[in-house]
């Protein structure tokens, strides 16, 4: 029996038969099926049949005969055979960009078509050599594949690819990896500004993008943490400049604190240093009020900085006329 989908069939001549049934039944790609069950397409004393009708989609045929003597006694049926569609080729000139987060390519398979392409991919040690690819990460007709993400760190991923064609995979392509993930350096040199809203800088990582991480701390000496993930902390930038303007104003009585760190990948340096800005003065106390009194009582608004009450200073002065600047 040929390897088709729609096979060419023949059987040997048994003694004593002189006539001969084919039976046919459906199964799906990759199982099989009872063909003495199924349904009889032919009763002959040719040995031979062309299959003429094309399986459902992600279906075969599948056959068995047997004979008759001349007076119509049946004989058992033999084993049941399919028609398998051929096993597609590998994927030729299969390609994994030595990088980190690699872009992977292969050649088009066209004997036969391949319907669609499996690509497996696998995690290992970058000292370790190449591993087995056993997780599929892309089965799409593309020949190509981008990867978003990155192995962990001094590790590498390895990729295989296969093709398939109605329904039957074909042999896995040559194993290939891309470059073994490291974890970025610590921005050096980091420095803000002593200024309300200050510029901060630092020197270049190879590779990196950044996040600048930034917080509020009371006064002009006051300092803070600023952590991803934690309270209070917020990502002032995320990107690849290394000379950022800070466009906002800390509240008033406060002032912001920086830290930066790089990004390669899925992976992040330690943090830099923390580094602060001048703080923004605070608001000028409201409703101020003098009783009109020899001993006055003097009261003002409560003036806040972040969560902490303002401290104040009161300032006089004496006059004999209805004003002086105290």
């Amino acid at each position: 029996m040929t390897e088709s989908l729609t096979p060419d069939i023949t059987w040997r001549a048994a003694t004593n038969n002189v006539s001969y049934e084919l039976y046919r039944c459906e199964a799906d790609i990759n199982g099989t099926c009872d063909a003495s069950s199924g349904t009889q397409i032919q009763k002959s004393d040719v040995r031979s049949y062309t299959e003429g009708t094309t399986p459902a989609a992600g279906k075969k045929w599948c056959y068995g005969v047997r004979g008759l003597n001349s007076v119509g006694v049946q004989s058992g049926f033999t084993s049941t055979f399919c028609g398998n569609p051929p096993k597609p080729d590998a994927p030729n000139d299969f390609r994994v960009t030595d990088t980190y987060s690699p872009r992977v390519t292969w050649d088009e398979v066209n004997n036969p078509g391949a319907d669609t392409y499996k690509l497996y991919r696998c995690e290992t040690a970058a000292n370790a050599g190449s591993c087995n690819p056993t997780t599929v990460v892309q089965n799409t007709s593309s020949t190509s594949y981008q990867e978003s993400s990155g192995p962990g760190a001094d590790k590498r991923f390895c990729y295989s690819v296969t093709a398939v064609a109605g329904g039957v995979e074909s042999d896995f392509s040559a194993t290939d990896c891309g470059a073994e993930a490291f974890q970025p350096d610590t921005p050096d040199n980091f420095r803000v500004s002593d200024e309300i809203r200050p510029n901060i800088k630092w020197k270049k990582v190879d590779g990196a993008s950044y996040e600048l991480w930034r917080c509020q701390a009371t006064g002009s000496n006051g300092t803070c943490t600023p952590t991803a993930g934690q309270f209070g902390s917020t990502l002032a930038y995320s990107g690849d400049n290394r000379d950022i303007n800070e466009v906002n104003f800390p509240s008033p009585g406060l002032r912001y604190c920086y830290r930066v760190r790089s990004v390669v990948g899925s992976l992040t340096s330690g943090y830099s240093s923390v580094e602060c800005g001048e703080a923004n003065p605070p608001a000028a106390p409201a409703n101020f009020r003098v009783s009109n009194q020899v001993r006055p009582t003097v009261t003002w608004d409560i003036v806040t900085a972040g969560s902490t009450n303002a401290t104040y200073e009161l300032y006089r002065c004496r006059t004999e006329n209805n004003s002086c600047n105290p």
